[in-house]
């Protein structure tokens, strides 16, 4: 049970803020699974390869799931202790001074700031950048650059940016009133020291941008707060309830799946495929959609087999031919995964909340 002062509260839930899919899900005490929701957002395309999204969607779909997640489990809302995230990253929008989104975010997948990019490495190698920061310093993908194509771009907005938060900092920043991040997903921002485990002055220094305008970085599973009043009342929980920082979900997947052990590589296939392994070493960052990787989504590039047709067209996990998500969950029974309970083969995500006995 989860005790704050003499209250017992028996609820978590875990936020899974996708790329395109935004899911609540409510575990007990024990972890089992109690009830879930889950909604699509569709990525706002506006021409010339851009890809962006509307931040504030984040926060009103990330409550509103909640909400019907909490209500279908007849749950009472001063029962959850606390919730948590996972989230997509790279991902970044600029806000104000008061919270609020200055423009569209632009997306992970978008590889705009090629122009960036090139100012970026003349002043600094892309093997330094790997050294540093564990990533591929020619991709395109990564916060940074596109914090500069703002700068560049729309001068009007990057000046008026009090921060550039990614999709998880701006979602606790609603729930709680607190703008933070975690180390891994300021990872995915190429100006994050892997070594020092803050920003990078080189490469912000490089970059000519401030350092002031990132989230502070915390540890997953430190508290950011107490629900204000209006996310309690949208999410419909308490004003006990404590947000919980959480990370980079490819990153908490791998962790969830043991990939903090030796010899353990995971691979997740949600709108990118990411393999994940631990190293103690960056010292030559591999491309790839890996940690180091080149922001591609898989279903653009990659089957199964290499053969450049989407994953979700073509391919289940065996190269049939049948769509994966017709076929088979996570253990290859054959049973659709949105019919198979959660916890199966001894697997359940919790959120990451150590720090909610106050």
């Amino acid at each position: 049970m989860f005790q704050k002062g003499n209250t017992v509260m028996k609820y978590v839930i875990g936020l899974d803020l996708g790329t395109t899919t935004i899911k609540a899900t409510v575990f007990d005490e024990t972890g089992a699974f109690v009830s879930d929701a889950s909604i699509e957002r569709q990525l706002i395309l506006p021409g010339n390869g851009w890809i962006e999204q509307d931040a504030e969607e984040w926060f009103a779909d990330a409550a509103h799931m909640i909400r019907c997640a909490v209500e279908k489990g007849e749950i009472p809302p001063e029962d959850v202790a606390a919730l948590s995230i996972s989230s997509q990253g790279i991902t970044i929008v600029p806000v104000d001074a008061d919270g609020r989104p200055l423009a569209n975010a632009i997306n992970w997948m978008d590889l705009r700031p090629a122009a960036q990019s090139h100012a970026l490495l003349e002043k600094i190698s892309a093997e330094r950048i790997g050294r540093i920061t564990g990533k591929d310093g020619t991709s395109l993908a990564y916060s940074i650059l596109k914090i500069m194509w703002f700068r560049d771009e729309m001068p009007q907005i990057f000046e008026k940016a009090a921060r550039f938060l990614m999709p998880m900092d701006y979602v606790l920043m609603r729930m709680t009133g607190n703008a933070v991040t975690d180390h891994s997903m300021a990872a995915g921002s190429m100006c994050y020291s892997l070594q020092d485990k803050t920003w990078s002055d080189e490469i912000l220094a490089a970059a000519g941008i401030s350092k002031e305008l990132f989230a502070p970085i915390c540890w997953a599973g430190e508290s950011a707060g107490h629900l204000t009043q209006e996310a309690a009342k949208r999410c419909g929980l308490s004003e006990k309830t404590i947000a919980v920082v959480g990370g980079q979900d490819q990153k908490v997947a791998a962790y969830g799946a043991r990939g903090d052990e030796d010899g353990v590589v995971t691979l997740s296939l949600g709108t990118c495929g990411c393999f994940e392994f631990m190293t103690d070493s960056c010292e030559k960052p591999t491309k790839g959609s890996t940690g180091a990787g080149t922001g591609t989504p898989i279903e653009q590039t990659l089957g199964s087999a290499g053969t450049g047709t989407p994953i979700e067209q073509t391919l289940d996990s065996a190269g049939t031919g049948t769509p994966t998500e017709q076929t088979l969950d996570s253990a290859g029974t054959g049973t659709p995964a949105e019919q198979t309970q959660a916890g199966a083969a001894d697997t359940v995500q919790l959120p990451l909340c150590p720090h909610v006995v106050e």
